[in-house]
């Protein structure tokens, strides 16, 4: 799995219990090994983490409102991008380089 692929798959591809575990497991991974203080990486890991968090709020809300609205059409994709973007600009605090990096896309 690669951010790549979390933001551009289609809808159905990844199992909402699966992005679950993999964001939980790869968030405490990456705590982990930021605080050990060795040069291992902290972009890449931030990235998947929210998109896959993103892309579980995407499956939520298109579940949530399939029904309903008949007019709205969610992308599950774009609020992986939304997410990689929010956990990246959160933790590195650095909002333009951020946006520009992941716009580029």
């Amino acid at each position: 799995m690669s951010a790549v692929t979390v933001c551009t798959r289609t809808t159905g591809t990844y199992h909402p219990s699966t992005l679950v575990l993999f964001s939980i497991v790869y968030f405490f991974l990456a705590s982990w090994t930021y605080g050990l203080q060795v040069p291992s990486g902290l972009f890449i890991p931030l990235l998947l983490t929210g998109a896959a968090w993103g892309r579980l709020v995407g499956i939520g809300l298109d579940y949530a409102f399939k029904d309903q609205l008949e007019w709205l059409t969610i992308h599950p994709n774009k609020y992986a991008l939304i997410g990689a973007a929010a956990m990246l600009g959160k933790y590195v605090r650095e909002y333009v380089r951020t946006w520009l990096c992941l716009h580029s896309v």
